[in-house]
């Protein structure tokens, strides 16, 4: 183990250490549930009128309710942000965090020192569950079963990383800092540097240039072993490993991410991206300064606007080669024709023997999901959406060139999401290339989350009423949807590790936010936690808008809130 390594490692004991016995300090300050940001109920408010200064502050004042609720990773408490006394001047970002216990019979502050190990909301777990891993502050965190406790940090360099990940063997953690890819061995503490970019010629050189260098490289082995000590060195420089990683060569304007070594070990597939041209933002003027003039300030450039020019790269995994003779063979999207994409993965299958990848269209109308061919860089168009107006919709979707949900299944077959039926839902391509729905009708699929197992779907969807989302369970492969929630309004939910049990906020046009934790199963009782609402809420009762539709000039229905005076 080199030195860096174990000194990461012992940085990680020392904060599970230090977690376990704040835990106990904190226990005598548990309250029995539910927990609430008033005393007062609406049987013993005294009604005041709302006034203009009321109505144009911050909702604050009015209630919190509840967010970025998750579970810990060995599932014995939901952490979630939340505030006993909030008021219109807060800094959200100061919110503290809580915990209550799997049952939610008891509610705790965390102590600022504990929040570092709460884990992030895209925990990437190994398949056998042993292994969880997150970044938090710019650190990789990983949570071991068989030690126990939340989870602890076991990597933290100089620059913040990102993208942390089990592997595909499930006993080491891939994850990128400062366009390399890095691996952490959870068995040995080991850190090593897979792989990492190389700036190649600059794109600025004359004709002229790039001929005399190109030449001088041809005749000079003098010159070759010197571009390639000093590209190895550069590298080197920046890697607690002795071994020499991956070079990635690319046009000094480029900037990397999205690094991946394939499940075999063979190829490292990574994005590169060069700035479009410099785009105008448009301007906007502030008239309300602390300087009592007004001030123009930017925002971002218009839609329409050129992009960055982003594309998917493999490189075949063979550190022993020099930098100069590394080919790079690009992903491209010959369907596309001449309009770019924006890639996003590849996402491997669960067997490690297939990479599908998500193209979008820069004009936010396609979006292809191809496989990839990681020897020649060709791809295979397994299906494609398009929309004339845009592609989008619920969060599932592929949003602002963001991917859509894609999930591998075992049996070489992913689920999807899709808006091709003109509603967003779930479709199942199966390992011998038929698509089929998962989901259909004349609702919307707005959430969907895989349990651990790969075995469940949590649905959150609007299949009762557009105004309201329910939760339903739906099996992996497709069935019957089950029902969990009755009550009407709008349901979020987040299922343990174990997928027994489910942690949900729920509110509705009278009601902020609150949480309540539940078996994960139709028709079972809740236990509610938090109770939100200062004493203006109960002070200034809300009104309860009636749901009415009308038809819209296509002829489909549309529907809206109406509020009507007392």
């Amino acid at each position: 183990m080199n030195t860096l390594a174990a000194d990461l490692i012992r940085v990680g004991v020392a904060v599970t250490v230090a977690a376990m016995s704040s835990q106990t300090a904190v226990a005598q300050v548990r309250e029995a549930t539910p927990i609430r940001q008033s005393r007062l109920n609406s049987e013993t408010a005294t009604i005041k009128p709302l006034t203009l200064r009321d109505a144009s502050r911050d909702d604050r004042w009015f209630a919190l309710g509840v967010r970025d609720v998750r579970w810990a990773p060995d599932g014995s408490v939901v952490y979630f942000r939340w505030n006993h006394t909030p008021r219109a001047t807060d800094v959200p970002e100061a919110d503290p965090w809580f915990r209550t216990d799997r049952d939610g019979r008891w509610v705790e502050q965390v102590p600022d020192e504990e929040t570092s190990v709460i884990p992030a909301a895209d925990v990437h777990w190994s398949r056998d569950g042993q292994y969880a891993t997150w970044i938090h502050g710019g650190n990789v965190f990983v949570f071991d079963r068989a030690a126990g406790g939340p989870g602890r940090r076991v990597v933290s360099l100089g620059e913040p990383a990102a993208r942390a990940r089990v592997t595909a063997a499930g006993r080491a953690v891939d994850f990128e800092v400062d366009e390399a890819l890095y691996r952490y061995h959870v068995g040995d503490g080991a850190l090593e540097i897979l792989a990492a970019r190389v700036t190649t010629d600059s794109s600025e050189k004359t004709d002229a240039a790039r001929w005399l260098a190109a030449q001088q490289r041809e005749l000079f082995e003098h010159i070759r072993r010197l571009e390639s000590e000093r590209a190895q060195s550069a590298i080197i420089r920046r890697s607690p490993a002795e071994a020499p990683p991956q070079s990635i060569p690319v046009a000094g304007s480029a900037t990397l991410d999205h690094l991946q070594l394939s499940p075999d070990g063979r190829y490292v597939t990574f994005r590169s991206r060069i700035r479009g041209r410099p785009r105008p933002s448009t301007e906007y003027v502030d008239f309300v300064d602390e300087t009592g003039y007004s001030r123009v300030h930017e925002a971002r450039p218009k839609v329409g606007e050129p992009r960055d020019v982003v594309r998917a790269g493999i490189v075949t995994y063979d550190p022993s080669v020099l930098p100069e003779s590394v080919v790079v063979r690009w992903i491209d999207l010959p369907e596309a024709g001449t309009q770019r994409t924006v890639p996003h993965g590849p996402f491997w299958n669960i067997e490690g023997t297939r990479a599908v990848m998500q193209f979008i269209g820069e004009d936010h109308q396609d979006v292809w999901f191809a496989e990839v061919d990681m020897e020649t860089g060709r791809t295979t168009v397994l299906t494609h959406d398009h929309d004339d107006a845009w592609i989008g919709g619920p969060p599932v979707q592929a949003n602002y060139l963001q991917p859509a949900l894609l999930e591998w299944l075992p049996g070489n077959q992913f689920v999807f999401a899709s808006e091709r039926s003109g509603w967003s839902h779930l479709y199942r391509l199966t390992s011998s290339g038929n698509i089929e729905a998962l989901t259909e009708g004349a609702w919307e699929v707005r959430g969907a989350t895989l349990s651990r197992d790969r075995s469940t779907w949590l649905i959150q969807a609007g299949r009762e009423h557009p105004a309201e989302d329910h939760l339903y369970t739906l099996p992996a492969t497709g069935g019957t949807m089950t029902r969990l929630t009755e009550n009407p309004g709008r349901h979020v939910g987040a299922l343990s590790p174990d997928g027994a049990r489910l942690a949900v906020t729920y509110g509705e046009s009278t009601q902020p936010n609150d949480l309540f934790v539940r078996p994960a199963t139709p028709a079972a009782g809740h236990r509610r936690v938090t109770v939100s609402g200062t004493d203006a809420y109960y002070e200034h009762p809300l009104v309860r808008p009636e749901i009415v539709s009308f038809t819209h000039p296509d002829g489909g229905p549309l529907w809206a809130a109406l509020f009507t005076p007392a």
